[in-house]
């Protein structure tokens, strides 16, 4: 029976039980196993035979122990699977945690840096070592791939990110995804360790004066409990040019669910913020919130649009950077090495892209 199993002629219909009787337990059975009872019972009704009906049973049983003990052994497979994937997520995230330190050996309590940088030269290289020699376990380089610099710790997820890599990868502009997913995995740093309740984010092209700036930074704001401390951030209603605005009706690259609950259309457009981020702080509110946002939505936006809208709109704090530190940063132009050394004012420029021994314009 298995060797004929789905058979044309034996499962054709009942007519084969009508016109050749000796066949009658071969094609019910067969039928029975191609998974068409109606007519194996109808055609075992038409030759009244209960010997059939008891084999055409045995049969049915047979085959749903099999069928039974199939999927008993799929379960075991698929939560011995399940087992391995989350021990394997374990030991990721313990690594992960090791390469950023100890959160109960930081500079100041509660609160990491994360250097975003894709690269490796002399120049990154040598802010690196300032910034561990300085500030330790506070510190780590978040790259793309393995770098040769110290603390470097790679952005990616081992399993499953708590936030998936094709929405962190929204936070950047629509034309550089790389930049949001390093951003993305610093941010992420927050829900994976409960001791820490503050995280600073520094693009790499941010240069400073000093490493120990850096440090008086972010001890200058620790008594600060704001959600998001920027460089700068303002309303759609003073800035209608700003470019990335124009991402709120574009479904590819905007949550549309989101939109719909804050729209332009009979509702107060100073519900959608912009800023500059070059340097930031978020709390571990602040990226519970863009979690949970991913979680409804399903995508995330720009972050210079994302984190002043969904801050103010979720009654989270928003302030600036103090002055000192944020005085000399800008959009554009580049900073140059003559005009930084003609600045008394402030202890960080940018942008600052330093290229083959000098910085270039831009």
């Amino acid at each position: 029976v298995q060797g004929i199993k789905g058979s044309v002629i034996l499962c054709e219909s009942t007519m084969l039980c009508l016109t050749c009787p000796q066949l009658i337990l071969v094609s019910c059975f067969v039928t029975a196993l191609c998974e068409f009872p109606a007519e194996a019972e109808s055609c075992l009704s038409t030759a009244g035979s209960s010997l059939y009906l008891r084999t055409l049973q045995r049969g049915k049983v047979s085959h749903q122990t099999e069928e039974a003990e199939e999927a008993q052994e799929e379960a075991q497979e698929e939560a011995q699977e399940e087992e391995e994937t989350s021990s394997r997520e374990d030991k990721a995230l313990v690594h992960r945690l090791s390469l950023w330190g100890s959160s109960g050996e930081l500079q100041v309590p509660g609160t990491l840096l994360a250097y975003i940088t894709p690269r490796a030269d002399a120049y990154q290289h040598q802010k690196a070592q300032q910034l561990a020699a300085l500030l330790g376990d506070s510190f780590a380089v978040v790259s793309p791939r393995p770098l040769l610099l110290p603390h470097n710790v790679v952005a990616e997820c081992h399993g499953s990110c708590v936030i998936p890599e094709i929405a962190l990868s929204q936070l950047s502009s629509p034309s550089n995804g790389e930049g949001g997913r390093l951003l993305g995995h610093s941010l992420l740093r927050l829900l994976e360790d409960p001791q820490l309740q503050y995280m600073w984010v520094m693009e790499d092209d941010i240069e400073f004066r000093n490493s120990s700036d850096v440090l008086a930074l972010m001890q200058t704001h620790a008594a600060d409990d704001s959600d998001l401390l920027v460089i700068d951030f303002f309303p759609k209603t003073s800035r209608p040019s700003w470019p990335y605005f124009r991402l709120l009706h574009m479904p590819q690259y905007f949550p549309m669910k989101w939109h719909d609950r804050f729209s332009d259309a009979g509702r107060d457009p100073g519900h959608w913020h912009g800023a500059l981020l070059p340097l930031l702080r978020v709390s571990r509110r602040m990226v519970e919130a863009v979690w949970a946002l991913q979680q409804e939505t399903g995508s995330l936006t720009y972050v210079e649009l994302l984190l002043p809208s969904l801050a103010l709109q979720q009654g989270l704090t928003v302030r600036k950077i103090q002055a000192q530190f944020s005085a000399n940063i800008r959009y554009r132009p580049c900073w140059t090495a003559t005009e930084m050394n003609k600045t008394n004012d402030g202890v960080f420029f940018h942008p600052a892209k330093f290229r083959d021994g000098d910085y270039i314009k831009c």
